[in-house]
């Protein structure tokens, strides 16, 4: 499975990051159960706002999203 770097956030922190992966899915809540609405790629930017076990919410552009980040 494809991964962010792992994170450590404060509620209020959000944070820019590089997808380090060749494809990462982005879906529409934190499980693999859910809807995968965009595949990034590889050196794209995202921004995490949020991290749920091995989760993290980020955006990019105006689309926001759950990668896995384990």
């Amino acid at each position: 499975m494809a991964s962010c770097n792992k994170l450590l956030l404060s509620d209020a922190a959000s944070v820019q990051m590089k997808v380090n992966v060749d494809s990462l899915n982005v879906r529409f809540k934190p499980g693999t159960q859910y809807s995968r609405i965009e595949s990034l790629k590889k050196n794209q930017v995202v921004t995490v706002y949020e991290k749920q076990s091995t989760w993290s919410k980020i955006a990019f552009g105006k689309t926001y999203g759950w990668v896995s980040s384990s």
